[in-house]
Parts: C-alpha cells; sequence; structure tokens
C-alpha cells in the first residue's frame, strides 16, 4: 500500500500537467494486429480516465494488402506511399472500416477485473478532414491517393472537450465528394499540429530508433531527429523521425 501511495505521489504532478491537454496517437495497421494492442489500448484509456484528450489515427496498410490480394488486385506503393487506383479503393474502405470497428470494439470492452472496467470511452469518429488528390509526381499518377487539405480542429476540439475519444482512419473527403486514401503518419501529423497538441506518439511497424550504435534512443531532440533521419538504414522509422521533427517544428510539444 505505502509503495502505491508513494507511487501515485510521484505521479500525480504529471497527471495535473497533462490534463485536458491533446494527445494523437498513429497506430500503423502491423500495431492493430500485433498480440500486445489490447495493451495499448488498456494504456489509452488509462490516459482518457485521467482527463487527457486523444485522438487515434489508424493506418491499415496490411489489411489492405490483404483485401488487394484477394480480389486479385497488385498493391503499388512508391516513395512510402500506395498508389490507389479506382478499382483498389473500394478494399482500401473496407480496410479502414474493419480497423475502426475492431479497435472501437477493443474500446469498449467493460469486463469486471480487466483494465477497462468502468472505463465508459465514448468515440467519435466524422467527417474531420478535407483532402485534395496528390497528382502526379514524377510521372507518377496516385490516383485515389491524397494529401490533407484542412482539419476541422474546431470540430475535433468540441468532441475532446465533451471527453469523447476521436477516432480517425486514414482517409480523407474532397469539396466534390470523393474519398481519397491518406497516410495515416502525415495525417496524425498534420491533425497533432492543428490542434497544437501536447504529444504525436507514433507506433510503427519496426524496431525502436536507434542511434546508430545499437543503443535505443530514450529520448532525442529535433535537431538529432535531423540527423538520424538520414543515417538510419530503416525507412519506415526515417519516416517517423523526419514527420516527428516536422511536427515539433510546427508546435507540437
Amino acid at each position: 500500500m505505502q509503495d502505491w501511495i508513494n507511487w501515485f505521489r510521484h505521479a500525480s504532478p504529471y497527471i495535473n500537467q497533462h490534463r485536458n491537454r491533446s494527445m494523437v496517437f498513429g497506430v500503423c495497421g502491423e500495431a492493430i494486429e500485433h498480440k500486445n494492442f489490447i495493451d495499448i489500448v488498456h494504456d489509452i484509456a488509462l490516459l482518457c480516465s485521467l482527463g487527457i484528450r486523444v485522438v487515434l489515427v489508424l493506418g491499415a496498410r496490411p489489411q489492405i494488402d490483404r483485401n488487394l490480394m484477394s480480389r486479385g488486385l497488385s498493391s503499388v506503393v512508391e516513395e512510402n506511399l500506395r498508389v490507389t487506383s479506382k478499382e483498389a479503393l473500394p478494399s482500401v474502405l473496407e480496410a479502414y472500416g474493419k480497423v475502426r470497428s475492431e479497435v472501437e470494439a477493443l474500446l469498449s470492452i467493460g469486463l469486471v477485473n480487466s483494465p477497462m472496467h468502468g472505463s465508459s470511452i465514448k468515440v467519435v469518429s466524422g467527417n474531420f478532414i478535407s483532402a485534395k488528390p496528390m497528382g502526379v509526381l514524377n510521372g507518377i499518377d496516385y490516383g485515389w491517393t491524397g494529401k490533407v487539405r484542412k482539419v476541422d480542429s474546431e470540430s475535433i476540439n468540441g468532441h475532446l472537450k465533451s471527453g469523447a475519444l476521436v477516432l480517425q482512419t486514414g482517409h480523407g473527403y474532397a469539396v466534390t465528394g470523393e474519398i481519397f486514401n491518406l497516410s495515416y503518419e502525415e495525417l496524425a501529423t498534420d491533425i497533432a499540429v492543428a490542434l497544437n497538441a501536447e504529444k504525436l506518439i507514433m507506433l510503427g511497424s519496426d524496431k525502436a530508433i536507434d542511434d546508430g550504435a545499437g543503443e535505443t534512443c530514450r529520448q532525442i531532440t529535433p535537431d538529432v531527429a535531423q540527423s538520424l533521419v538520414s543515417s538510419t538504414s530503416d525507412d519506415d522509422n526515417a519516416r517517423l523521425l523526419a514527420l516527428a521533427q516536422r511536427a515539433c517544428d510546427l508546435g507540437v510539444k
């Protein structure tokens, strides 16, 4: 009991510091399928119960790949971005719908003796993201792959202030009514910047970032991140580092 009291005394300043602050999580499709993801969900539920405002941005690359394969469609990725054809778009949207439903189900767990008992998390999704086409880059037509035009931060903040967790998958809507496939990492970054979030947390598909000498980086500055982007051999981690640095440069604390 004394150990628990000591822990709470040490933790309480951090709880007070982050209460009513926004945190954005970018979660890749591989992380969603990992056996440890349920523990991540429990941690997120704990943050919500402490008054932290959470936005969860979901990727679905492996899920989309399987959908495309089942339909006999090719999966084309250029510069870490999927080329989304008109024929592929239904497979993309189906995968996003599936991962959203799975995560909503995990966030709804309320079994007695589980970490989620009594959490009662409200989950909200919506048309918060305006998108535009990526267009043609280096001779490649990215089709229905797009990028963020605008984040409706006012609506997102309204739901967060009401105590809801905002769940966003990697897609957005054009003013013409078209749907575009978006990079979940870039989307999470753009949302964090638009909300002036306290933290942007990326759960990638690969091992932790190291310093080039095999040691895991526990803490780095944006300047160090920039140097690691050019030196790391892992494309995914380099991409996440570059986006993390961009987020910090644009005001994410």
